[in-house]
């Protein structure tokens, strides 16, 4: 008796057993914890693309279509879904779990994605089954917002007049939804026509660029999304819809100009940016304020560009046909750019100028500086031509005189608060919230 009262044989066994229980709590939190907090992080990344993708299609492919079939949700769901979580595909309803909160400045798309109980898609535990817990849930949230974009390093050496209110005896519809309601593709602008030349006679043609407050007379993305536009490369003096200045734009890889320049800014960016100019900013009055390679460079951060006169048409076809060559079977079906390439390179940013402040300084618009209100994306279709007398565009031909293409957003850079309104940038940027 007095050897079995001192025997510890056995006592290392109630140790084990009490060291089992802490060794499975641990390891249930270890193993079954870290299921939740990697199944967490999958869901996150999955509503940050769904989200994100919802709001590039919302800016780019059709700005107003916020139903449960249009591009927005559905992409935003398509990517979403695309993401695992812990072997699956969470769970998204198009409906309510999509939706677009106000946002300020711009539009928000927010995803919420889910694999849990509530949605009948839990997540496993594998040790917590010992203490009655079968399963175990997470949920992720995104928000990603459409803010405007204030510059470009891509733009093209073209620089269009924008849409004004052409005037009718009374200028009072130019604010109205939907846009100009008198504006035509044979309008002129004639507020500083002289008459002569078989020019039109002066009228009080009003133009109003935009502003942070207000979208202006001009075109804008949800007005214009998709509408056929002509560039006219052989612009005259009169002033109608397609008239444009070409513009000298610094290179990155060159210091010279000319036309060698121009096409090669047509074919590939040219690198240093060009900002919209912010209405505190005065741009020079005079061409040879912007001589040197250094004031190109300067003020076309501010929104200042030269025009370059002399430019033949030849440059201009050889550039198109290079940026068609890019994506050759990309074409418009109605709604959208249909493509192998997300964005396609034959979106170019087209620069907008003020012509009121242009003519106002130079009325023959043979030269000068212009000032840079606004920026749009420009689908090319190709070469071809406008008809002077009823509007009517056609293409594709390489032997037009004009670049014919679709107007929609693109993808810009954000550098600082916008300075134009919104509704009317068609520079946009994505950027994640929340």
């Amino acid at each position: 008796m007095r050897r079995g009262k001192l025997s510890q044989s056995g006592a290392v066994l109630i140790q084990v057993g009490f060291g089992m229980i802490a060794l499975m709590a641990l390891s249930a939190l270890a193993v079954d914890y870290g299921v939740k907090v990697a199944a967490r992080r999958a869901a996150q990344n999955a509503a940050d693309a769904g989200a994100l993708a919802g709001a590039i299609a919302l800016s780019y492919d059709s700005p107003t279509d916020k139903t449960d079939t249009g591009p927005a949700k559905q992409s935003a769901l398509k990517f979403a879904l695309a993401n695992g979580v812990w072997g699956e595909a969470p769970n998204v309803n198009v409906t309510t779990d999509i939706t677009f909160p106000t946002c300020t400045p711009d539009t928000c798309v927010r995803v919420d994605v889910y694999r849990n109980q509530e949605r009948n898609n839990p997540l496993p535990t594998f040790f917590g089954n010992l203490v009655g817990v079968v399963n175990q849930g997470v949920k992720a949230s995104a928000t990603a917002q459409v803010v405007s974009g204030d510059t470009t390093e891509c733009l093209k050496p073209w620089v269009v007049v924008d849409r004004w209110d052409e005037f009718q005896g009374a200028e009072t519809d130019w604010d109205k939804p939907g846009g100009d309601l008198d504006f035509g593709p044979t309008s002129t602008y004639d507020k500083y026509s002289d008459g002569k030349g078989g020019r039109p006679a002066p009228e009080d043609d009003l133009y109003v660029p935009p502003s942070a407050t207000s979208t202006g007379t001009g075109f804008t993305p949800k007005v214009d999304h998709g509408r056929q536009f002509a560039i006219k490369v052989d612009s005259g003096s009169e002033i109608s819809s397609g008239w444009f200045r070409s513009v000298d734009l610094p290179r990155k890889d060159t210091t010279s100009g000319g036309a060698s320049a121009y096409e090669a800014s047509i074919k590939t960016c040219a690198g240093w940016p060009v900002s919209l100019a912010k209405p505190e900013v005065p741009c020079p009055t005079s061409s040879t304020e912007i001589g040197s390679y250094e004031e190109k460079i300067y003020w076309a951060a501010r929104g200042c560009l030269r025009v370059q006169t002399g430019i033949a048409q030849g440059p201009t076809i050889d550039g198109v046909e290079f940026i068609i060559a890019k994506d050759p079977s990309a074409y418009w079906d109605g709604t959208t750019i249909v493509s192998d390439f997300s964005p396609s390179p034959r979106i170019v940013p087209v620069g907008i100028l003020d012509v009121q402040k242009y003519l106002e300084l130079d009325p023959s618009g043979s030269g000068g500086i212009v000032r840079l209100v606004n920026v749009f994306g420009f689908f090319i279709e190709g070469m071809g031509d406008i008809d002077k007398t009823t509007g009517a565009i056609t293409c594709c031909d390489k032997k037009g005189k004009a670049v014919v293409g679709r107007l929609i957003s693109i993808p810009g850079l954000m550098t600082g608060s916008s300075t134009i309104h919104p509704d009317a940038s068609f520079l946009k940027s994505i950027i994640l919230v929340r």
